[in-house]
């Protein structure tokens, strides 16, 4: 059963937890190695584990029961995108605003040195927040346009619109 019921219910402050190197994969091959410096380096141990325990029958078993106590990587749907539907079910809500964890701050990027990979990163966070929510049409992804270069901006938020963010 549902966390709420007969209501609609729009949840305007979600977020993806995504793992700190997920946005790579969304970085054009041109600025990828430039790029990697500015990735914070952490101990990335505990991945294995929340990707361990998201693979854990009996954990998986729990996510209904729990859905208002768990949190960060440890909820449903917290990085794996397939599980995030269900969550919206045990919620019960009609749609979710999605936003970026890791990539808030672009990554320190927009001093006016690194203009260019400023921009390539906003858009690598746009492709990565649609690909996250394009498994349902509940989850509505957002975009994110720098303005450091006020000629560019204008071509990433056309951009944004154009591949699905909502806001």
């Amino acid at each position: 059963m549902a966390y709420v019921n007969n209501r609609t219910i729009h949840d305007a402050d979600a977020h993806v937890m995504e793992f700190p190197d997920k946005i790579v994969e969304f970085i054009s091959s041109k600025y990828r190695e430039e790029f990697r410096p500015f990735l914070q380096k952490r101990d990335q141990s505990w991945i294995e584990k929340m990707k361990s325990l998201q693979n854990d029958p009996e954990y998986r078993a729990g996510a209904e029961r729990e859905i208002m106590l768990r949190r960060g990587h440890t909820a449903l749907g917290a990085f794996r995108k397939e599980d995030r539907p269900k969550t919206l079910d045990y919620l019960g809500f009609t749609s979710q605003l999605v936003f970026t964890s890791d990539a808030l701050g672009n990554y320190g990027l927009e001093t006016g040195k690194t203009n260019k990979l400023a921009c390539e990163a906003a858009r690598a966070h746009n492709r990565m927040m649609v690909d996250f929510c394009n498994v349902d049409n509940r989850m509505l992804a957002t975009g994110y346009v720098p303005l450091v270069d006020l000629q560019e901006a204008p071509r990433i938020a056309l951009e944004a619109l154009e591949m699905g963010c909502k806001g």
